[in-house]
């Protein structure tokens, strides 16, 4: 099932408070992501579930999992009341097709080798989230159909700065960025001013760009 953010999906990643979830909302961003890995963002299903509860109606929310059993994928997501779910690669196709069949909004994030590599699976993504960024030359090879309709809306992520995500919604088909580490003062510290730099020039990019059907 596809989500329906109001313009450009901005997606602030690694949220571990309720004061940089909020902050992030109120700076602009239509989606907060909660990493459940075995990361430096890892968040527990009680404090994920606070914030949630303070966030505004409307607001997309996306539990990230790292090689997780899929029925703990299932169970989480259900639990919470999440909007999606994002399975970080490599990751069985058995895997993407229990949680596809179980819960209705599903990204993969994958590098741009991975996704030459792994095709069969993408089918059953709703979104491809492009990790790590690897400048425009490369990305443009993939968005322009170099894997035909496997490949669904893309979420560029990566470390995107300020300047970088400006020149990629403004270059490319790209249906969502997503702000991550490089914009922290410390892993899950986010840097108020970075965030809103980022927001601000992803949407300011977003409404100079040419109109494309990739953009519904």
């Amino acid at each position: 099932m596809r989500l329906f953010p109001e313009g450009l999906f901005i997606k602030v990643a690694g949220v571990i408070t309720e004061d940089d979830a909020l902050l992030a909302v109120g700076l602009g961003a239509n989606a907060l992501g909660f990493d459940f890995g075995p990361t430096p963002w890892r968040v527990t299903l009680d404090d994920a579930r606070a914030i949630e509860h303070r966030l505004p109606a409307g607001v997309i929310t996306i539990g990230t999992f790292h090689h997780e059993l899929p029925q703990r994928v299932v169970e989480v997501s259900s639990r919470l009341g999440l909007s999606a779910v994002e399975l970080v690669a490599p990751v069985a196709l058995a895997d993407v097709s229990y949680v596809r069949e179980r819960l209705p909004t599903l990204f993969v994030r994958l590098d741009i080798d991975t996704l030459a590599a792994e095709p069969a699976w993408l089918a059953l993504a709703d979104y491809v989230v492009v990790d790590p960024f690897e400048g425009l030359g490369s990305l443009a090879a993939v968005l322009d159909g170099g894997f035909g309709p496997y490949l669904g809306p893309a979420v560029v992520a990566g470390g995107l700065s300020a300047d970088e995500v400006e020149d990629v919604v403004r270059a490319l088909p790209v249906w969502g960025v997503e702000a991550g580490p490089a914009l922290e003062h410390e892993p899950g510290a986010k840097d108020p001013v970075a965030v809103g730099a980022f927001i601000a020039s992803a949407r300011a990019a977003f409404a100079d760009r040419p109109v494309r059907a990739t953009d519904d």
